[in-house]
């Protein structure tokens, strides 16, 4: 077993956070970073985040920020957009990575594509970000490694790094590297397979943010299990959990969804089963009014805007859209109505779980029944039109008697408590 020394957090000590992702308004993968970073803040001296060229900046206490552009061409052409939504001015030093990228660059995504079909990796980000990382674990002895992200490419820089510095290092996995939906030939499988191993024998510590996620790596890597475990990351609380009283006196009851609809995960069946209810005659079936806070990618979507109970809201920015949820009477969580969820915990849960709203649930996930379960919410089986019409009857014979009433449900998951618990 390869030895490892813990780090452990303190003023006194230095973390160099890696996040290919960060401060991308509207994208969970950055605002899972930019949450994490606010508790760096207070945790350590020094936070230096290693991030790509797209990044919007912050002003950030006690953290220095390092971007640096990819070397594939296409993930290159993707940060250069981004890069003109939040400046102006051209870099100098940019416009001769454009030609390294241009050239070089496309060689590399030639290669790539013959090794994996999935673009979000960002592994060439994970070379060209090696050298200023090296220099920073250099220069900053005493420090440790904290990578996360959806984008594997700052695992594999993380993972590069402690090769060649032996510097302490943590891996947070948002999503799975091997979910059990995840197409995959056996070769490809083989070798995503064989990463996961090197990943989690050359960390610390490699946190999954579900139990099953951590689950089922255990199981592909036993000899490995003492580095593996499952922490619910939290979120950071931007605002009190107090409701405007003027709601009280509206007809309607708003429940409200964050976030965007696609494929699977959509509201056809809850429509159904709301359209039963009416049918039936159910007390306060009538009064539902649905709202979606952000894009709908849905071939069927037409059919959403031609019903009278249904309203789109332009998307916002997290803080004013969290404070607009408050105004509703309940919180929508939509998973895909399939398996693909099993391993995977939606982010938005633990924002809506910091409003301390009634949330109605229409998921496929057990883990995730048993992290809501209370009686301030209401769960439902996201491929059952029978599950949801039954919930949704319950939550509105019982919606008049609770709307005024605070919720029941205690969040546990400080993000601060949380992100501590990595590196214990």
């Amino acid at each position: 077993m390869l030895k490892k020394t813990k780090f452990q957090t303190s003023r006194g000590n230095n973390l160099i956070f890696v996040s290919y992702f960060s401060g991308i308004q509207g994208m969970v993968m950055s605002e899972w970073a930019e949450d994490k970073l606010l508790v760096t803040e207070n945790l350590f001296s020094t936070t230096y985040l290693v991030t790509s060229i797209a990044s919007r900046d912050r002003n950030r206490r006690n953290i220095q920020v390092i971007k640096v552009p990819s070397l594939s061409w296409h993930d290159f052409s993707w940060e250069i957009k981004e890069y003109r939504k939040n400046l102006k001015r051209k870099s100098i030093g940019l416009i001769l990575w454009y030609l390294i990228a241009a050239s070089i660059g496309r060689l590399w995504d030639l290669a790539f594509r013959q090794v994996s079909i999935n673009s979000a990796a960002r592994w060439s980000w994970a070379f060209s970000a090696l050298p200023v990382t090296l220099f920073l674990i250099f220069r900053q002895r005493g420090s440790a490694i904290f990578a996360t992200g959806g984008a594997t490419g700052g695992h594999l820089l993380g993972l590069l790094a402690n090769f060649v510095s032996k510097v302490p290092l943590y891996l947070e996995f948002q999503d799975p590297l091997m979910g059990s939906e995840m197409k995959r030939s056996d070769s490809n499988a083989k070798m995503i397979s064989k990463l996961e191993g090197l990943f989690i024998y050359r960390s610390v510590r490699t946190v999954f943010v579900s139990n099953k996620a951590a689950q089922s790596s255990a199981a592909r890597h036993p000899q490995l299990k003492q580095q593996i475990t499952s922490i619910y990351p939290g979120a950071w609380k931007f605002l009190d959990s107090k409701t405007n009283t003027n709601v009280y006196a509206r007809p309607n009851i708003e429940i409200l969804h964050l976030g965007t609809l696609y494929g699977a995960r959509n509201l056809d069946n809850f429509f159904l089963a709301l359209d039963n209810l009416r049918e039936a005659g159910i007390k306060n079936a009538n009064r539902v009014c649905v709202k979606n806070l952000g894009d709908i990618y849905l071939e069927n979507k037409s059919i959403y805007f031609d019903r009278s109970d249904f309203e789109l809201l332009l998307p916002q920015q997290r803080s004013e859209a969290l404070r607009r949820a408050l105004d509703s009477d309940a919180l929508l969580l939509i998973q895909h109505a399939d398996s693909r969820s099993n391993e995977t915990i939606p982010y938005k849960t633990f924002d809506y779980l910091n409003l301390k709203k009634p949330i109605f649930g229409v998921i496929n996930n057990p883990e995730l029944k048993v992290l809501l379960n209370s009686d301030s919410n209401y769960l439902a089986n996201a491929s059952s039109v029978e599950s949801i019409q039954e919930t949704l009857k319950r939550f509105l014979s019982e919606f008049d008697l609770k709307r005024k009433g605070p919720a029941t449900f205690e969040n546990d998951f400080d993000i601060n408590k949380q992100f501590a618990r990595i590196f214990e």
